[in-house]
């Protein structure tokens, strides 16, 4: 479970854990252009702000999206 606040920046396996994909379908998307993120040296980071809108996209069935 992610206690981290949900501002500012997190890794690629929290992102991952967050969207309930795996690390691999993470590197993916980023590779694809398809996730915004920011490199600093190595290391790659996820804003929360995109993981949040992600997860509050409404669904074709009237859903909310995810909710936690």
């Amino acid at each position: 479970m992610i206690t981290k606040p949900k501002v500012g920046l997190c890794s690629i396996p929290d992102a991952a854990a967050f969207l309930s994909v795996s690390r691999g379908k993470m590197y993916s998307m980023l590779n694809a252009g398809d996730c915004p993120s920011k490199r600093f040296g190595k290391s790659v980071r996820i804003p929360w702000q995109w993981l949040l809108a992600q997860a509050e996209v409404d669904g074709s069935d009237g859903s909310k999206g995810v909710t936690r």
